[in-house]
């Protein structure tokens, strides 16, 4: 009985800022914070957890499991207005998330190119 409360108590208090966390860890709390069933709600918790985070890797392994290309692209560009100091490798690595080949190249203009940056 104590360990089962313990366990609630730890679901419900559970940290949601996986801000702090990377790799399998950060994947984890997402699993965590949004659940592992595909769906749309998993899909938009997913893609409002982008715009905190500050690496490009870390984006990427969060967007690839957005299956909503029309979401996922929206947040991943909605990124790259903030984030624009990645070097040209990559910023296409990136950008190859992209549903369309015009947004890709788009993505990795506003990326790389020195003028556009912040």
């Amino acid at each position: 009985m104590v360990a089962a409360m313990l366990l609630l108590w730890f679901i419900a208090c559970a940290p949601t800022d996986c801000r702090a966390l990377a790799g399998a860890e950060h994947t984890a709390c997402l699993d965590t914070v949004c659940g592992d069933d595909p769906g749309l709600d998993t899909e938009v918790c997913l893609a409002k957890q982008i715009p905190a985070l500050t690496e490009a890797a870390d984006v990427r392994r969060v967007a690839l499991r957005i299956t909503d290309s029309v979401l996922r692209d929206t947040v991943v560009i909605s990124w790259t207005g903030a984030h624009r100091d990645l070097s040209r490798p990559d910023a296409e690595g990136f950008c190859a998330i992209l549903n369309s080949q015009g947004e890709k190249e788009k993505c990795v203009r506003s990326l790389t190119t020195p003028h556009l940056r912040p």
